[in-house]
């Protein structure tokens, strides 16, 4: 060994044996510093975690209660499209002025009671073909109701 590493040694080993007793009795205060600090902590960390849960409560809650209003206001968007539909065809009718036969000839009066004919006929069309996208649509809901209500047996299943 050289001169320069026996020292070094020797004066690790003087560190150790006289530094031994010093550490067995600062050791103590120094894990109960460090366990304060570290309870500290966790209880910081604790009283964040509650706070979060908390909010995330509250987020729930207000989700919950939009997607309530959601479907509320798209059911009412369903039912009162039928109406405007309805509306709309009375409106229409309304700003189409009468034909009015300038003389008053069997022809135009026959031509007359067609054509009230066919539009009461395009009304009562128009009435089933919207009965019929109610329909589908009533269908589609059910069938994707079913679809999940399938789902979420296969996977809990």
């Amino acid at each position: 060994m050289t001169e320069t590493s026996a020292t070094k040694e020797l004066l690790r080993e003087t560190a150790r044996r006289l530094g031994t007793p010093v550490w067995h009795r600062v050791r103590p205060h120094v894990e109960a510093i460090v366990a304060r600090q570290v309870e500290a902590r966790n209880r910081q960390l604790l009283d964040e975690l509650r706070q979060m849960s908390l909010a995330d409560e509250a987020a729930r809650a207000e989700l919950d209660r939009l997607c309530g209003r959601v479907a509320w206001t798209e059911n009412e968007l369903r039912r009162m499209s039928a109406h405007l539909a309805a509306l709309d065809e009375r409106l229409a009718a309304m700003e189409r002025p009468p034909a009015v036969p300038e003389q008053g000839g069997a022809d135009q009066a026959e031509a007359r009671a067609l054509i009230d004919e066919i539009r009461g006929e395009h009304a009562r069309v128009r009435a089933r073909l919207t009965a019929i996208a109610r329909y589908e649509e009533r269908i589609g809901r059910l069938e994707a109701a079913l679809a999940g209500r399938d789902t979420a047996t296969h996977t809990t299943g």
